[in-house]
């Protein structure tokens, strides 16, 4: 937990009535809570490492263990789940409902029953994703995402809308929001530093969207893995002069090396980062006005330049990926929050211990 959080949460101030529901709006509380359904020894394992027996209340405990790791004003988590994990959780996850999603691979339960953490958020979507007959190909992992609306509902239906005009869904919690978008506008002393994140999702904003149409990628598991793939094949193809060349680029960031051992689509995290970042973009930038009647390529280099800020932003979460799941390598779809049963175990030490006052 973010310390701006936790001192808010102590001090009562004015924010925590306007984002939390009423049972979590006391430091008390919030301590209560993580030992009822984290234990003594405040593990996520003492929900995941256990075969039977589960309730909805323990996808509850979990998404609020992320969101305690990562505050998100709307967003989606994946934890990182072994073998003997993943069919722990699926005897739970076998419990709930039926829930008609558009993410990821598209096969949704719903954990909203009794649902009350964060103000305007009354459903909780889980799905399994890896490791299974429908998404063999990745590494297993629980995806949580906190809802506004069931799906079947005016309110999702009216959400859902508002996501094909925009690119986002509807707003379900304007002071949520408004404190989650102060955050970047800290250095100009606007609100409290509380750690919070506007958007975390693995559902693509409209300009990364363009990107992957331009490149003929289609539907919603396309990895950024894959992604960047496909985006360096496609700077190959100017055949105008840029300075510096393309080989230029991955040789001053660095990346010859990995790249002729792994091949591009094997590159650890970090070295995806720094082929967005050091390679990508710029290469982009300075060839988007150079490929005269190649008007396929000229939209991707456009689209590419267009989507620089989310490029940026997934870059940064492929580093801290490594961090957050111990390991070098890790699927990514776009912006949602990656993170290992251990990490969550560490945060929600630290904010029991903030919050026990």
């Amino acid at each position: 937990m973010h310390p701006g959080l936790a001192n808010g949460l102590i001090s009562g101030a004015t924010w925590v009535n306007d984002i939390f529901m009423p049972e979590f709006r006391k430091p008390k509380q919030w301590c209560n809570y993580m030992l009822t359904h984290f234990g003594g020894s405040l593990s996520v394992g003492n929900i995941i490492n256990r075969s039977t027996p589960w309730s909805v209340e323990d996808f509850h405990a979990l998404y609020i263990a992320c969101w305690i790791f990562f505050p998100v004003e709307k967003g989606s988590y994946m934890i990182t789940l072994n073998d003997q994990q993943r069919a722990n959780v699926k005897v739970g996850y076998n419990k709930l409902g039926l829930r008609k999603t558009s993410h990821l691979h598209g096969h949704g339960r719903s954990a909203g029953k009794g649902w009350a953490f964060l103000k305007g958020y009354t459903e909780l979507l889980v799905q399994m994703e890896g490791g299974g007959k429908h998404s063999a190909e990745i590494d297993a992992h629980l995806f949580l995402k906190c809802e506004g609306h069931p799906a079947v509902s005016l309110g999702h239906a009216l959400s859902y809308f508002e996501k094909l005009r925009k690119g986002h869904g509807a707003v379900a919690n304007a002071a949520l929001q408004n404190l989650a978008r102060q955050q970047a506008a800290l250095g100009l002393g606007t609100g409290p530093d509380l750690g919070l994140t506007e958007r975390a999702a693995e559902n693509y904003s409209k300009p990364y969207q363009e990107l992957l149409k331009s490149m003929s990628l289609s539907g919603d598991t396309v990895t950024v893995q894959d992604a960047v793939v496909e985006m360096y094949n496609q700077c190959r193809q100017v055949t105008a002069p840029v300075n510096p060349t393309l080989q230029q680029a991955v040789a001053a960031a660095g990346l010859m090396a990995p790249m002729a051992e792994s091949g591009l689509g094997g590159l650890d995290n970090d070295d995806v980062a720094k082929m967005i970042e050091q390679v990508l973009l710029p290469f982009a930038k300075a060839a988007a006005g150079t490929v005269g009647g190649q008007v396929k390529l000229a939209k991707v280099l456009n689209a590419l330049v267009a989507a620089e800020p989310d490029l940026k932003t997934v870059a940064g979460h492929l580093k801290a990926d490594a961090q957050r799941t111990g390991k070098s390598r890790s699927v990514r779809y776009f912006q949602e929050v990656v993170v290992s049963p251990h990490a969550l175990d560490s945060a929600i030490d630290a904010a029991y211990q903030m919050l026990r006052v």
